[in-house]
């Protein structure tokens, strides 16, 4: 199976990849880091990388605590939805 990382390698494409598996989904840290297969501090550091480039954003909620969601309203993120469709589509 293709995914981000197979091309690209590395934590942030494995996030990515996680995430955009299930686009429209609202990421606890704890879960991200569980579907990405990394350590939740390697979450939080790459998440505050891609909030800075906004391609996620990051929330705080009292009972979920930091909320990772991807930005779908620009365009690099509607470019990686749309990489991640293609590659996907080719297993």
């Amino acid at each position: 199976m293709l995914n981000l990382h197979d091309l690209f390698g590395g934590a942030r494409a494995q996030i990515l990849d996680a995430m955009l598996r299930k686009p429209t989904l609202p990421w606890s840290q704890r879960a991200l880091a569980k579907a990405a297969d990394v350590d939740e501090r390697t979450v939080r550091r790459v998440a505050a990388r891609l909030a800075a480039l906004g391609i996620v954003t990051i929330e705080m909620r009292f009972s979920a605590g930091k909320v990772i969601t991807l930005n779908r309203d620009t365009q690099p993120v509607r470019a990686l939805e749309a990489l991640y469709a293609a590659v996907t589509a080719r297993r």
